[in-house]
C-alpha cells in the first residue's frame, strides 16, 4: 500500500494484547492520510537534525525559512530529533496554489494559505511517522501550531507557541468589539493599505523594523536576508490572512498541553499599564485551554528566542520532559527561581547579547 510516497507492509493476522492503542490509533491515521490531505501544496523545505528521543516540528514566522531556527537546533542535536520547515511562498519558495479543501473547518475559510501549512504539516507527520511531535511556532507559526493541535488533535502531542498570540491585537480593536467583523476590517482597511504602498516604502518599512525584531548585527543580517528574499505578494497574502485568523472560539479544543512564551519589549513611549495590557490580552485568549502554561519574557524583542536562548532552551526542555516551566530571573545580582503554574505568569532572563 502506498500512502502519499510512503511504502506500508503490513500483514494480517490475529491481533495479540501486546498490539498497543497508541499504534492502533497512528495506523488508521497513516490509513485516512489521502482524503486529508488532498489538494495541499507541500512544505518548501524540512531540515531534519538532532538524534533525541522527542520530536520537535518548528515553524517560522512571517517572511522566514527553516534557518531562524538553525542555532536553536545545533544547541540541541543531542536532546531533541528536530524537523524545522519553510513555508510555501517565504524566502524565494513558490507560494501554495489555492485548491478547495473539504475538510477545512468552516471558521477559518478566509485563510486558504495557512489552512494549507497546516494541512501540509500534517502530512509532514504522518508521512514521515512522527508519533506524539511538540509543534513548536514563532509568531505566524504559533498560530499554525494551534490551528493543527485543534484541527489535527490526534497528530499533535505538545504545543509551543512563541510571541504568536491565538488573535494579532489590531489597532481597531473598538471597532471589533463593537460588531465589526474581523475579516472585513482587515480587508477594508489593513490590506488596501498594505497593497497602496509603494516598493520603496516597503523595503523602508522593513529596513527599519529589523533593528525592532532582534538585538544583535548577525541576526539582523540573517532577517534582512529571508525578508529580501521573500516576495512582496507572498508576504501581504499571508500577513493578511493572519491579521484576519482568530483562533479564540476554537481554543478549547486544544487539548494538547500548551506553552506560550510571549515577549514584553521595553518601549519608553509606552503607558504604564503597556505590560499589564499585554499579560492580560494573553490571559484572556488562551483562558479556555484546558492545560496551557504562560512566561513571559522580559526585555525582549520579537525574535528574543534568538539572543535569550538559555531561558528559552531552559523552558522548552522542562515543557517537553512534562515539568512545570521554570525560568531564572536576575534582579539586582540576587538571582531567585519562580515556578509556573497553569496560566500564571513569570518574566524571563535579561541576557546581554553578543554584538
Amino acid at each position: 500500500m502506498v500512502v502519499n510516497g510512503g511504502t506500508i507492509r503490513a500483514r494480517i493476522g490475529r491481533l495479540h494484547g501486546a498490539v498497543s492503542a497508541a499504534f492502533a490509533a497512528v495506523l488508521v491515521v497513516v490509513l485516512t492520510a489521502p482524503a486529508v490531505f488532498a489538494g495541499a501544496t507541500p512544505l518548501a523545505h524540512v531540515e531534519t537534525v538532532g538524534s533525541g528521543e522527542a520530536q520537535l516540528i518548528l515553524i517560522p514566522g512571517w517572511m522566514c525559512d527553516w534557518t531562524v531556527w538553525d542555532e536553536f537546533m545545533r544547541r540541541n542535536s543531542e536532546h531533541y530529533t528536530m524537523h524545522a520547515v519553510t513555508l510555501p511562498g517565504f524566502v524565494g519558495a513558490a507560494p501554495p496554489v489555492d485548491a478547495p479543501n473539504e475538510d477545512e473547518m468552516d471558521a477559518f475559510d478566509e485563510t486558504p494559505w495557512i489552512n494549507n501549512a497546516v494541512e501540509s504539516i500534517a502530512a509532514l507527520i504522518v508521512e514521515e511517522g512522527i508519533e506524539n511531535p511538540i509543534v513548536i511556532g514563532h509568531s505566524l507559526g504559533g498560530q499554525i501550531a494551534m490551528r493543527l493541535a485543534i484541527e489535527r488533535p490526534e497528530l499533535v502531542g505538545m504545543v509551543v507557541t512563541v510571541d504568536g498570540m491565538p488573535a494579532v491585537p489590531l489597532k481597531y480593536e473598538t471597532d471589533i468589539e463593537g460588531g465589526a467583523d474581523r475579516a472585513a476590517l482587515i480587508e477594508n482597511a489593513y490590506e488596501p493599505w498594505l497593497r497602496a504602498m509603494s516598493a520603496d516604502a516597503w523595503k523602508e518599512k522593513f529596513d527599519q523594523a529589523v533593528s525592532n525584531l532582534v538585538e544583535t548585527a548577525s541576526h539582523r543580517e540573517q532577517l534582512h536576508r529571508m525578508f529580501d528574499n521573500t516576495e512582496r505578494e507572498p508576504s501581504v497574502r499571508y500577513l493578511v490572512e493572519a491579521l484576519k485568523t482568530d483562533i479564540t472560539p476554537e481554543i478549547e479544543q486544544i487539548k494538547a498541553p500548551l506553552l506560550a512564551i510571549a515577549a514584553i519589549e521595553d518601549y519608553p513611549e509606552a503607558p504604564a499599564e503597556f505590560e499589564e495590557s499585554i499579560c492580560a490580552t494573553w490571559q484572556e485568549q488562551l483562558s479556555m485551554v484546558p492545560d496551557a502554561q504562560i512566561v513571559f519574557f522580559e526585555h525582549a524583542k520579537h525574535f528574543f528566542f534568538l539572543t535569550q536562548t538559555e531561558a528559552f532552551d531552559k523552558a522548552i526542555a522542562r515543557f517537553v520532559a512534562g515539568e512545570p516551566v521554570e525560568l531564572r530571573i536576575v534582579e539586582h545580582d540576587a538571582p531567585y527561581v519562580s515556578t509556573v503554574k497553569k496560566r500564571s505568569l513569570v518574566k524571563g532572563v535579561k541576557e546581554v547579547p553578543e554584538r
